[in-house]
């Protein structure tokens, strides 16, 4: 099990590391050429009873030394982010002969996949026993699943974090890559593109202010968050403490471990407290360890283990989970603003 966590958290990282450096490599090498949207590619990302989730792919118009050139992007949105005829920036490439859309998406998706590869290695990390054996058993399985990806990513010819999504969305999905020749899929028009008959254009009028105000909401539980933290860290002194049991919460294979600590504090008298954090596997930490542990001194019943980095994880989480339903929120306000002034200059012209 603690393998399985660690195998996945390194897949994670290794798409956070391969999104971010895809672009990253693009901006720092690649011809920054301006391009045309003029169209899009929908496809239908999954269904459930009956919900479907559509996704929509730019296409790009540019030209390179005199050669009118068109990508079909591989960034999707749940819902078109460009107008038709807006003018984009792409990155190219002559060398390779290869387009890329100039889009901060790759940066906040691998910020994402970091975290939760993170989270999942810190979780390996801390219940891992470690020994010889056990050691020597986890660099065998990661040698082989490495050399195996590997060998896998140079058959299918995959060479950008951004096209090794979309594969493995295709794959999870049962469908093919995008198919180029099927017009039906097509927006060219920006009244398409604005219609309320389009599926995703139906409820956005509701659905961009609650998810907005939900955005707001989590920025001020951040914010919270940030400033309890904050306070907390400016004034905690550091003690020694020991586990010296577990809160279980839960039963079953719901069953959850909170390890209860004891510490002395700088005055010489004792204190115990629950973690904060539990664990539903493998008790964190054995019974009779040694731990480092943050108290308020005003307060030494407000205590922590000390985790360095881990932390802020709570805050930077929370954080990013705010700032995805606040930049979402605002998305589909705007787009709504924009198909209602569509509609009244339609009224206008007719």
């Amino acid at each position: 099990m603690q393998v399985i966590l660690l195998l996945i958290g390194l897949l994670l990282i290794l798409i956070g590391v391969f999104l971010i450096w895809d672009q990253l490599q693009a901006r720092l090498s690649y011809e920054k050429v301006l391009g045309t949207i003029t169209g899009y590619r929908k496809r239908m990302d999954y269904k459930s009873g009956d919900n479907l989730r559509m996704m929509f792919y730019p296409i790009i118009e540019y030209v390179v030394q005199g050669q009118k050139k068109k990508l079909n992007s591989t960034l999707g949105s749940s819902f078109p982010s460009y107008d038709i005829g807006e003018s984009v920036y792409i990155y190219y490439s002559s060398k390779n002969d290869e387009a890329k859309l100039k889009s901060i998406a790759p940066f906040y998706g691998g910020m994402l996949f970091l975290l939760a590869g993170g989270y999942l290695g810190y979780i390996f990390f801390a219940t891992f026993s470690f020994s010889f054996f056990s050691v020597l058993f986890v660099l065998i399985i990661l040698t082989v699943i490495f050399w195996i990806l590997f060998k896998q990513l140079k058959k299918f010819e995959i060479k950008s974090g951004s096209e090794l999504i979309e594969r493995i969305r295709n794959k999870l999905a049962g469908m093919s890559k995008l198919r180029e020749a099927d017009e039906s899929e097509l927006i060219t028009t920006q009244e398409e593109l604005l219609s309320t008959d389009l599926f995703v254009n139906k409820n956005i009028q509701y659905a961009g202010p609650i998810i907005l105000l939900i955005g707001f909401g989590l920025i001020f539980l951040a914010g919270y968050f940030w400033i309890e933290k904050i306070e907390f860290m400016e004034v905690a002194l550091s003690a020694e403490g020991e586990v010296v049991d577990y809160e279980v919460r839960g039963s079953g294979e719901d069953e959850t471990f909170y390890p209860i600590i004891v510490f002395t504090t700088k005055n010489s008298k004792e204190y115990e407290f629950t973690h904060e954090a539990g664990s539903g596997t493998d008790p964190y930490y054995t019974v009779n360890s040694t731990v480092q542990v943050l108290y308020d001194p005003e307060t030494p019943y407000d205590a922590i283990i000390d985790q360095g980095a881990w932390n802020w994880l709570w805050p930077v989480l929370i954080s990013f989970i705010a700032l995805a339903f606040f930049g979402s929120g605002v998305k589909m306000v705007f787009q709504w603003m924009k198909i209602k002034r569509f509609k009244e200059k339609l009224k206008e012209i007719n």
